[in-house]
């Protein structure tokens, strides 16, 4: 087969696969918006019966977070449109223990100790996420000084800070 070919075959394996999480297979959660959901269908930020939201209900019937809206449908068309980096960008988010601390309705994150990226990042450009991420004191976000933060992300390999600065973009895109 030669590599285009691959290349193609690729893109339809990962396009069958995503747009099976985006249409909600594996659906989590309940009606009332309570649960949190960690299918496909709210890892891929789809929501679902339920979704990820919060409970004061907003994340009911195929919501994806909280009031403000963070994330949601092309937040998950953005990561999709990655493809092989978006995957490479939200292990990087797993591996390193973001999700611990931080809310990522893309990841099914539903961390409280850091500020909820869904909400602070849907403005930010790529300059500022990295910042962001490599010196969390440099800008820090309203109740939060970053100095929970841990601070070795600055040396992650390059390849990976980039997938996750690029997939953090793509994810709370608004």
């Amino acid at each position: 087969m030669t590599g285009g070919r691959v290349r193609a075959l690729l893109a339809v394996l990962v396009t069958l696969v995503l747009g099976g999480a985006i249409l909600g297979v594996g659906q989590g959660g309940d009606d009332a918006g309570s649960g949190s959901g960690t299918t496909a269908a709210t890892q891929s930020g789809a929501g679902g019966d339920g979704g990820s939201g919060e409970a004061n209900g907003s994340g009911g019937e195929g919501g994806s977070g909280d009031a403000d809206g963070g994330g949601g449908a092309d937040g998950a068309s953005a990561v999709q449109a990655l493809g092989v980096l978006g995957g490479r960008g939200r292990k990087t988010f797993e591996d390193e223990g973001c999700a611990g601390c931080h809310r990522l309705a893309d990841a099914g994150a539903t961390g409280r100790i850091g500020p909820d990226l869904d909400a602070v990042l849907t403005d930010q450009d790529e300059a500022k996420i990295r910042e962001g991420i490599v010196d969390p004191q440099a800008e820090a976000t309203p109740g939060f000084t970053g100095a929970q933060m841990p601070d070795r992300y600055d040396e992650l390999p390059a390849e990976d800070l980039d997938a996750l600065v690029k997939y953090l973009a793509a994810a709370t895109k608004g």
